[in-house]
C-alpha cells in the first residue's frame, strides 16, 4: 500500500524482535535476567511456596522472585505434573486470582508444552458456565484458587468431566484438602514425596500449538474460548515491547484480571523486556494499588476507567506518590477524552495511553509511550493509535471487504502476526485470510483519519440506526459524560417512525444531585439535533446500583436494553391511565417534553416546535399522539400549528372525531364500473365512456378481468406520467424492491400484501389508451383472479441476500410495464427460517416516493397488527388527477405554461450545453434486453461484465457550514446543491449555461387559488404520483458571487415549484423546433435529472425488529444520469448517482460524484462566500 493511499487501511512497522514459543520465552529470560526481579507479590509472604526472596541483597516481607527463581518454580511443576500423567497439548484451566500461583501454573503449562487456560474465578460457582468451558476446553487438569472454589467445582463438574480430570490442584495455604485435590503447596516443597519426571523432546512446543486458551467474555451469549498459538501471542507481545520501547528497567504494576487477554499480554509484555510485575492483591484493590506503586516505585499501570476512577477516590485519603509513573494506559469501551482528562488530573499523572485490541487479536494499534503526553482532546472520541509492528487495519464497507476512504465510518477488520485462526469446538467467527495474512472482522464500527489513527466508534450490533443514519452511542456517551459528575451509558430503543431512537441512561459518580435535562443542551450544541437522546433517565429510575456488566467490566447493553424496556413498558401503562384523566394542552405537552428530552419546565406551550424538531421527532410525535390520545395530528398540522397551545386548540376542536384525518374525502363504494360521471376524461360524453372500456377489455380480457366486475374507476395519466409509461422497454421507468418479512411465511406475506393493496388504489392499475383520449389508469378491485394476475410464488432461496438476485432481468417476472398490472410481486419462502422474501416491480407512472412508501407502512402494520389493523384513510389519488386534467386550459395553467415557455426559449442553441455526452442511442438505466435488435447493437456496454450503472454510486462527504449558510441567508439545501450541480455541469461543457432537470414533489393542489387549496386536504397525504420533472436553464456569471448564484437559484426554485403542474406537452407544443433537430422537450430531460430525498433519513429507516427489512432498492428509469441525493443529518450529504452504462463508465461518474462534493464543500465554505463562482475552478472542484 502506497503511503499516501487514501484507503482506510495501516500496517504498522515491521517486528523486529524474534518470535519464539513461550517455552523458548521463559527460559531465555531466566538465562539472561537470571537476577532482576520479575515477580512481586505485596499480598504474599516471602518464603510463599517454598521460594525464598535471599536472593536479594534487601531481605523482602512479601513474595518477590528473580526471573531463574520463577522458571525454578515453574519447571519444578511441570515436572510433577509430568509425573502425575499430564503430556503435551493437555489442557490445564486455572480458576486462579492475581498472585505467585497465576505465574507458576503459566510457566509450568509453557514448560511441560501444555495449554493453559485462565478462566474467571467467579465462574466456579455457576454450574452450567463450568460445565460450558471445561467441556469446550477438554480440560485434563484443574486449578483451583483455594478449598471452596475446589469444593464449587467439585458440585459443578459433571460425572464425565470428573472421570476426565488427571490432576486437581488447591493453590493456596490449606490446612485440609478435599477427597482427590492435591496441594500447589505440596506440589512445589522440594522435599515432598511427588515425583518428578524429566521434561523430554515430547515436550516442547512449536509456534503452530496453541498456547493459552482465552475465555471471551459472552456479553450476549455463552464464552467462546479463543485459540492463542505460540506464535500469535508471542508476536502479540513481541509488537507491544517493541512500540513502547519496554526494557528491564521497567516495572509494571498488574491490577488486571488475569484471565483476560488484557491481563495476560500485559504480564507477558513486562516479563518478555526483562522487568518486573508487581500484584499489588489477589483482587483490585485501590488502596494497595497506591501504596504498591508509591512503595515499589513502579513505572507503569493499566486499567479501565472505572479502577482509575475508585483509585482517585482512594489517593485522597492518602499520602502517596505517583511520580515514579511514566504511562499509565488505559482501555475499555467507555473511553472519552473528558475521562482521561479526570484521571490524569485525579492521578496527577501526566503521560496516559490507549490502545485497542481483543481476545482474538491484541494489540492492533496503540498511542506509544515515546509520543506522550498526547493531545487527546482533538476530537470527541479516543484516539486509539495507529497499527503497531506487526499489525493490520482495514476499515471496510458492513457486510463487505471492500476497504473505505480515510474519513468514513466503516467495519474494523484485524489483520497481522496476532491474529488467531478460529475458537475451540467449532464456533464461528468472521475470520478469513487475504494478502497473505489472517483476518479478522471484528464488529466494531471504526475510522481512520487520514492520518492513519483509529478511532473505534462502537460494536455494529449496538448501533443505533435513526431515520436511517447510523448513530454510534459511544460518541454520544463521550459527550455526555464531559457533564460534571455522570457516567452514562446509551442505547438504542425501537420507535415506529424512526426505527430506533437514542436513550441515555446516566448514573451520578458523585452524591450531587444529576440534572438529566442538561443532557439535551451538551449534546445539541456539540453534535447536532440528529443524536440527541429521545430521553434521559438515571440508573435509580430503572431501580439498579450500576450498569449490567460482564465479569470482565464490560457493560451488558443488551441486558441494559432489557431493563429499560421493562421500565418503559410500565411507565407507559401508568402514563394511558392518567392521560384519560389530562386536558389535550397537559398530554402534548408531556409527549413533546419526552421526545425532545426537556423538561415541561423549560418547554414553553408557547414556543415554536419547530425550532426544537427535526422531521423524524415532528413524526414520532405524531405517532405517539395518536397513540395516546386517539387524536390525528398531521405533520402538516405541526408545521402549521407549531406552538403546543396551538395544537391543543385544534384538538380540542375536533372533540368527538378522534382518529380522524380532518377533510379526508369520503371513499365512495360503488357496485359496478365507473360512469360517466366518475370520469373526469369523459366530459359528460357517454361514448367516452364506451371507448375506455373497450380499451381496458382489449387488454385484460387475457388477464380474466371484465369491465363490469372488476373496474373500480378511471384515473387520467397527466402529460409526465405519460412520458414515463412510454414502453421503450420492459423495463422503462421501473422500480424494484426487495424486502425480507421477517416474523412472517409466505403464506402469511401473501395474505397481508393482498390486503395492503387493498388499501393502494395505485397499485392495482392497468393502462390503455382510448380511442379520442389520453392515456388512462384503470384501477381494478381487489379479487383472486387480480391477485393471481400480479403476484407470482417461486421455490425457495438460500438466503435473504439472493432476493437481490432473484428473478433478475427476467423477461417474464421482472417488469411491470404497460398495459400492467403496472406493480407485480414475487413472493417466495427463504429456506430453514419460516420466513418469506418479497420482490416487487412498480411502474412509476402509478407511484411517487411519497406514495409508495404507504404500501411498506401497511405492510408492516398488518404484518405487526394481523389482518384486522387500522389502516388510516388517504386522500384518494383521483381527486388530484381530476384536477389536474380539467383545469390544464384554465388561466392558471396557461400562465404556467408560458412561465416555462419563456424561461427554455434558445434551448435549440445551447446543444453544447448538454450534459453527460450521448453516446449511444436512446437512456436507458438498466436491462434493455427486450429492446429492438438494431437497438441492442447500438448501444455496447462501456464497463462490460463490471457495469453497475442501475445500482450506481453512492458517496457521502461532510458539509459543515452548510446550516451556518441555510440559517444566515434562509437558502433551502437543495438550492445550495444545484447551485453545486450546475458549476460543475459548466466545467464538464466549458459553458456558461447549465441544463439538467429536477424533480418536484407537486404536493400541492393544481391551478387553484389558496383560499380553496385550503378547505382540501392536505396535498402530502395524496395517495399517489403527484411528481413533476422541471427543467432547468441555469446561466453561471463567473463574475457574480457564490450568494447571488445561491440566491438565484433559491428563488427560481420557489417559482419552478409554483409553476411544476404546468402541462408538460403543452410547453413542448409551444416550444415548437425551438430544440435541437432530431430531439424533443422530453428526451432532453431524461439526459440529467437532479432529485432531492427530503425524507433520505427517514426512507432508511428500520429498527432491528421491524417485520419487514429492505435488501434492495432499484430504479430503472429512462436517464442518462439520475442524481439522487439528500443530507442524513445537518452535515453529512449523500449522493446515489446511477446511469447509463452505455454513455458512462464507473470511473467518470465516481469522479463526477467527487468534484460535486468539491463544488459544494467550496460554495458552502464561508471565506468563499462573496467571491466570484468563476474562482470555482476545475482542479479545486
Amino acid at each position: 500500500m502506497s503511503p499516501h493511499s487514501t484507503l482506510a487501511e495501516g500496517r504498522g512497522g515491521e517486528l523486529d524482535l524474534p518470535i519464539v514459543t513461550l517455552q523458548e520465552l521463559f527460559t531465555g529470560l531466566a538465562e539472561d535476567f537470571p537476577d532482576k526481579t520479575a515477580l512481586i507479590c505485596r499480598h504474599q509472604s516471602a518464603d510463599f511456596l517454598h521460594q525464598t526472596s535471599e536472593s536479594s541483597n534487601v531481605p523482602s516481607p512479601c513474595l518477590r522472585w528473580t526471573h531463574s527463581q520463577l522458571y525454578d518454580a515453574g519447571h519444578l511443576l511441570a515436572t510433577r505434573l509430568h509425573a502425575l500423567g499430564l503430556r503435551n497439548g493437555m489442557r490445564i484451566a486455572a480458576f486462579l486470582r492475581n498472585g505467585a500461583q497465576f505465574a507458576v501454573g503459566l510457566y509450568a503449562a509453557a514448560l511441560l508444552g501444555a495449554v493453559f487456560v485462565p478462566i474467571n474465578p467467579a465462574m466456579a460457582g455457576k454450574p452450567e458456565e463450568v460445565d460450558h468451558m471445561l467441556h469446550t476446553a477438554d480440560a485434563s487438569a484443574l486449578l483451583a484458587w483455594d478449598v471452596d472454589m475446589a469444593k464449587a467445582l467439585d458440585r459443578a463438574l459433571s460425572e464425565g468431566h470428573a472421570a476426565k480430570l488427571m490432576v486437581k490442584a488447591i493453590c493456596n495455604t490449606a490446612d485440609t484438602c478435599p477427597d482427590g485435590w492435591h496441594k500447589l503447596e505440596a506440589l512445589l516443597d522440594p522435599n515432598s514425596g511427588y515425583d518428578q519426571l524429566p521434561l523430554e523432546d515430547a515436550n516442547k512446543a512449536h509456534l503452530d500449538d496453541l498456547a493459552v486458551i482465552i475465555f471471551t467474555s459472552g456479553t450476549t451469549s455463552r464464552p467462546k474460548g479463543v485459540k492463542q498459538l505460540h506464535r500469535t501471542l508471542v508476536a502479540a507481545v513481541r509488537s507491544s515491547t517493541q512500540n513502547h520501547a519496554l526494557d528491564s528497567s521497567r516495572s509494571f504494576c498488574d491490577n488486571l484480571p488475569s484471565f483476560h487477554i488484557f491481563g495476560i499480554t500485559y504480564m507477558l509484555n513486562w516479563w518478555s523486556a526483562g522487568g518486573s510485575v508487581c500484584f499489588p492483591s489477589e483482587l483490585f484493590d485501590p488502596e494497595a494499588t497506591l501504596q504498591a506503586i508509591n512503595d515499589e516505585k513502579l513505572t507503569n499501570i493499566a486499567g479501565v476507567p472505572t479502577m482509575y476512577q475508585a483509585m482517585i477516590r482512594a489517593k485522597a485519603s492518602m499520602n502517596v506518590s505517583m511520580e515514579s509513573v511514566l504511562a499509565a494506559q488505559i482501555s475499555g469501551t467507555a473511553l472519552s477524552p473528558e475521562i482521561l482528562k479526570q484521571i490524569s488530573q485525579g492521578l496527577g499523572v501526566q503521560k496516559v495511553a490507549t490502545s485497542f485490541g481483543m481476545s482474538e487479536a491484541t494489540p492492533l494499534c496503540a498511542v506509544p509511550y515515546r509520543d506522550l503526553p498526547y493531545d487527546f482532546s482533538k476530537s470527541e472520541l479516543v484516539c486509539l493509535g495507529k497499527p503497531g509492528p506487526g499489525a493490520r487495519i482495514r476499515i471496510c464497507k458492513p457486510n463487505s471487504r471492500e476497504v473505505v476512504e480515510r474519513g468514513e465510518s466503516g467495519e474494523l477488520h484485524a489483520g497481522g502476526l496476532m491474529v488467531t485462526n478460529g475458537y475451540l469446538g467449532g464456533a464461528k467467527g468472521e475470520f478469513y485470510e487475504d494478502d497473505g495474512t489472517s483476518w479478522l472482522v471484528s464488529g466494531d464500527q471504526a475510522v481512520m483519519e487520514p492520518s492513519g489513527e483509529i478511532f473505534v466508534m462502537g460494536r455494529y450490533k449496538d448501533l443505533i440506526i435513526r431515520g436511517g443514519e447510523n448513530i454510534s452511542p459511544a460518541s454520544i456517551e463521550a459527550v455526555v459524560d464531559t457533564l460534571p459528575g455522570i457516567t452514562s451509558q446509551v442505547i438504542g430503543v425501537p420507535d415506529e417512525i424512526a426505527g430506533e431512537v437514542p436513550l441515555a441512561i446516566i448514573k451520578p459518580t458523585t452524591g450531587d444531585a444529576i440534572d438529566k435535562y442538561g443532557v439535551r443542551e451538551v449534546v445539541a450544541k456539540r453534535m447536532g439535533e440528529l443524536y440527541i437522546p429521545a430521553e434521559t433517565i438515571s440508573i435509580q429510575d430503572l431501580g439498579i446500583e450500576d450498569f449490567p456488566k460482564t465479569d470482565s467490566g464490560k457493560v451488558q447493553k443488551a441486558e441494559l436494553r432489557g431493563v429499560v424496556a421493562n421500565f418503559l413498558s410500565n411507565r407507559d401503562e401508568q402514563e394511558n391511565a392518567t392521560n384519560r384523566s389530562s386536558s389535550n394542552q397537559d398530554t402534548l405537552h408531556q409527549v413533546w417534553s419526552d421526545l425532545l428530552g426537556m423538561s415541561k419546565a423549560k418547554l414553553d406551550v408557547s414556543t415554536s416546535i419547530l425550532d426544537l424538531a427535526d422531521s423524524i421527532t415532528i413524526m414520532r410525535a405524531s405517532s405517539k399522539i395518536k397513540r395516546k390520545m386517539g387524536h390525528v395530528l398531521t405533520t402538516g398540522e405541526v408545521v402549521e400549528y407549531p406552538t403546543i397551545e396551538q395544537q391543543a386548540e385544534l384538538l380540542d376542536s375536533r372533540d368527538g372525531t378522534m382518529c380522524k384525518s380532518p377533510n379526508t374525502p369520503p371513499v365512495a363504494i360503488r357496485q359496478g364500473p365507473p360512469g360517466v360521471s366518475d370520469m373526469a376524461h369523459a366530459l359528460g360524453n357517454p361514448r367516452s365512456v364506451e371507448h375506455a372500456r373497450m380499451a381496458f377489455e382489449s387488454v385484460a380480457s387475457e388477464l380474466g378481468l371484465s369491465w363490469e366486475q372488476d373496474v373500480e374507476d378511471v384515473v387520467p395519466i397527466w402529460d409526465f406520467g405519460q412520458v414515463l409509461l412510454r414502453r421503450l422497454r420492459a423495463q422503462s421507468w421501473n422500480h424494484r424492491h426487495a424486502w425480507v418479512a421477517t416474523k412472517a411465511s409466505a403464506k402469511q406475506l401473501r395474505s397481508a400484501l393482498e390486503t395492503a393493496l387493498t388499501h393502494q388504489p395505485m397499485l392495482r392499475t392497468m393502462a390503455a389508451q382510448p380511442e379520442g383520449s389520453p392515456p388512462l389508469h384503470y384501477i381494478v378491485r381487489p379479487s383472486e383472479t387480480w391477485f393471481n394476475a400480479v403476484i407470482t410464488e417461486v421455490d425457495a432461496v438460500e438466503n435473504a441476500e439472493d432476493l437481490r438476485t432473484l428473478c433478475l432481468n427476467d423477461p417474464k417476472l421482472d417488469f411491470a410495464a404497460s398495459p400492467g398490472p403496472l406493480f407485480r410481486a414475487i413472493i417466495v419462502p427463504i429456506k430453514g427460517t419460516g420466513t418469506a422474501g418479497l420482490v416487487y416491480q412498480a411502474q412509476h407512472s402509478c407511484f411517487d416516493g411519497l406514495s409508495i412508501p404507504n404500501l411498506r407502512e401497511d405492510l408492516k402494520t398488518i404484518l405487526s397488527e394481523g389482518q384486522n389493523a387500522s389502516i388510516a384513510p388517504r386522500t384518494p389519488y383521483k381527486v388530484f388527477a381530476d384536477a389536474l386534467l380539467l383545469h390544464r386550459s384554465s388561466a392558471q395553467a396557461n400562465a404556467d405554461v408560458e412561465y416555462h415557455v419563456r424561461r427554455l426559449r434558445g434551448l435549440g442553441k445551447m446543444e453544447q450545453s448538454f450534459w453527460p455526452i450521448q453516446r449511444a442511442p436512446e437512456w436507458f438505466k438498466g436491462n434493455f434486453a427486450d429492446a429492438a435488435d438494431d437497438l441492442i447493437k447500438k448501444r455496447p456496454l462501456i464497463d462490460g461484465d463490471k457495469s453497475i450503472g442501475v445500482d450506481g454510486v453512492t458517496k457521502r462527504t461532510k458539509l459543515p457550514h452548510l446550516q451556518k449558510l441555510i440559517k444566515e441567508h434562509g437558502f433551502s439545501a437543495p438550492a445550495i446543491l444545484k447551485t453545486a450541480l450546475a458549476l460543475l455541469n459548466s466545467h464538464y461543457t466549458n459553458t456558461n449555461i447549465a441544463i439538467f432537470t429536477n424533480y418536484d414533489a407537486g404536493r400541492n393542489w393544481p391551478f387553484l387559488s389558496p383560499w380553496i387549496a385550503e378547505h382540501l386536504p392536505n396535498a402530502m397525504d395524496i395517495n399517489g404520483p403527484t411528481f413533476e420533472a422541471v427543467l432547468n436553464n441555469i446561466t453561471i456569471d463567473p463574475n457574480e458571487s457564490v450568494l447571488t448564484m445561491i440566491s438565484s437559484i433559491n428563488n427560481e426554485q420557489t417559482l419552478l415549484t409554483k409553476h411544476a403542474h404546468a402541462p408538460l406537452f403543452e410547453i413542448q407544443k409551444q416550444l415548437g423546433n425551438d430544440v435541437p433537430a432530431g430531439t424533443d422537450l422530453t428526451d432532453i430531460m431524461r439526459r440529467q435529472i437532479f432529485n432531492w430525498l427530503p425524507g433520505l433519513k427517514e426512507a432508511m429507516s428500520e429498527s432491528d425488529d421491524s417485520p419487514l427489512k429492505r435488501t434492495q432498492v432499484q430504479s430503472r428509469s429512462d436517464v442518462g444520469i439520475l442524481w439522487n441525493c439528500g443530507m442524513l443529518d445537518q452535515e453529512m450529504f449523500q449522493m446515489n448517482a446511477s446511469y447509463d452504462d452505455a454513455q458512462l463508465r464507473k470511473a467518470e461518474v465516481e469522479e463526477a460524484v467527487e468534484r460535486l462534493f468539491g463544488i459544494a464543500r467550496w460554495i458552502t465554505e464561508p471565506g468563499n462566500w462573496e467571491k466570484g463562482v468563476g474562482e470555482c475552478s476545475k482542479e479545486k472542484s
